[in-house]
């Protein structure tokens, strides 16, 4: 279980949500095929949530409504449509957002590609039956990929050859996480999480409670959790291929297609998890980190100050096997940050800390250890493992469905 920590010092006392006797509200909808779900409090009553409610739900759709390849009429299939044929004037807004591309692109070192959707369509793991694209057809889906090919000018975009495409699923849904954030914000909003498929922006805590509770689901038991966290003013999302897949004479393919090989990922990891200060970051370096495997993902999170990362794998490397028997824990630092890991191992009253740089360190977990961690719970109103929890996040072995209840989520793969 490798894990990235750049926080060190102990933290200040951590006060509890503002207005204990508030009601903690739910807004939910669908949208961006997933359940969209903000829990919040309103201290200016029902005028103000009603106007964040419209305002935030309204946004959401109105973005989907632009930005989705599956809508005929948006800009992004708009330019798809014509590749290889026309420029495609686009907006300000729409500018701002493949501006954005060119950075994730850079910063995950080619990994997230928008312009990977050739790849994704001729891996349909919904297909019944599933079936494997031959070579040629893989080599001409990548002669297609490739974001430095995407031209623009300003007020226009243009995909050069036929086939081309743009896809901006890779990060539509963690940016709206964050401006839904936002909106709160602007309505006066303090204490909010948006939770957006799994992928999840907590501000600051719920009513009576330090932190927002979230489950970190098990990839060896989808719908139940490994650990939890609570986490303020911080972001989380989790990647991995355990849910959506398919398997063929014994081998299982996933959904997360690496666009530099146009494969489905198989490096034996089975869930990256990372937090972050927004959630475009923290879905950015998870799904990047998962990509790249132990060491390169590991490496990626630590590039990014601040950040907090973690990829579970099995411990033979087989994508066959999900039983987390060998948990590998590694720490570094990143500039002024200095890394520590803390590892619970009965009750979250035992923890292993490691303090430095490049240090690697197996721990077995034995399985009647995880069956007694499996069965703890965590106390939101203190820290579980003392004066080393770091400043924004409580790290505990819990198992609680999905870390849901009052003022929880859970994150899980996307």
């Amino acid at each position: 279980m490798p894990l990235v920590s750049q926080q060190n010092r102990a933290p200040d006392p951590i006060p509890s949500g503002q207005g204990a006797d508030l009601p903690l509200r739910r807004l939910v909808f669908r949208a961006m095929a997933t359940q969209c779900e903000v829990q919040y409090t309103a201290p200016g009553g029902n005028a103000q949530a009603s106007a964040f409610e419209k305002a935030a739900e309204g946004w959401v759709h109105a973005f989907e409504a632009k930005y989705s390849r599956f809508q005929p009429g948006s800009i992004v299939s708009r330019i798809n449509d014509a590749s290889g044929r026309e420029w495609v004037p686009v907006d300000a807004e729409t500018e701002g957002l493949l501006s954005m591309c060119d950075t994730l692109h850079f910063m995950t070192r080619g990994i997230l590609d928008p312009s990977a959707l050739p790849l994704i369509r001729i891996w349909n793991w919904k297909a019944t039956p599933p079936v494997i694209p031959d070579r040629a057809a893989i080599a001409e889906a990548l002669r297609l990929v490739g974001w430095s090919k995407v031209r623009r000018e300003p007020g226009k975009v243009f995909l050069p050859e036929k086939g081309m495409a743009l896809d901006f699923g890779g990060f539509g849904k963690e940016y709206a996480v964050d401006i839904v954030a936002l909106i709160a914000k602007d309505h006066g909003i303090v204490d909010s999480l948006v939770d957006f498929g799994h992928d999840l922006r907590a501000t600051g805590a719920p009513p009576g409670k330090p932190a927002w509770h979230i489950g970190l689901e098990d990839p060896k038991s989808p719908g139940k959790t490994w650990a939890s966290v609570g986490l303020r003013n911080k972001s989380i999302a989790s990647s991995g291929d355990y849910i959506r897949s398919f398997l063929i004479d014994g081998k299982r393919y996933g959904h997360i297609i690496d666009p530099r090989t146009g494969w489905p990922v198989a490096n034996g990891c089975t869930q990256s998890t990372v937090i972050a200060d927004t959630c475009l970051q923290a879905g950015m370096l998870s799904t990047s980190a998962f990509i790249s495997g132990v060491t390169a993902g590991l490496e990626l999170i630590r590039s990014c100050p601040g950040a907090e990362g973690i990829i579970l794998r099995p411990a033979d490397s087989s994508i066959m096997s999900h039983q987390p028997d060998l948990l590998e824990a590694e720490t570094t630092y990143s500039g002024r940050f200095r890394g520590r890991l803390l590892i619970a191992l009965v009750a979250a009253a035992v923890a292993v800390a490691f303090s430095g740089c490049s240090t690697t360190q197996a721990v077995r977990v034995k399985p009647w250890q995880r069956e007694y961690l499996a069965d703890s719970t965590m106390d939101p109103n203190r820290d579980p493992l003392g004066s080393a929890m770091m400043d924004h996040v409580y790290f505990s072995r819990e198992a609680a469905e999905g870390g849901k209840g009052v003022g929880g989520a859970g994150c899980g793969c996307n």
